[in-house]
């Protein structure tokens, strides 16, 4: 954040778990959601789902879903000699 204020590279995202519950921005992640735009990736009950900070959105009335897309991971390269 210092850095940003600074004139730095802007901050993108946010992710975190809900460990017990599920991928959903809750009360709390309403309550801190600032920065139109910002993304949250949320993780819980073996689902991560993606979420844009939008006044008046959808969920709780400060985000709104963004369709997440998982792929494999790349194939690894050669090894070292």
């Amino acid at each position: 954040y210092r850095a940003m204020r600074g004139g730095g590279p802007m901050l993108i995202g946010h992710y975190h778990s809900h460990p017990t519950g599920v991928a959903e921005p809750s009360a709390c992640d309403a309550a801190a959601a600032t920065g139109e735009g910002t993304l949250w990736l949320i993780i819980g009950s073996g689902k991560a789902r993606l979420w844009r900070v939008r006044q008046g959105g959808a969920w709780r009335e400060c985000f709104e879903p963004v369709p997440l897309c998982v792929t494999a991971p790349c194939a690894p390269g050669p090894a070292s000699p």
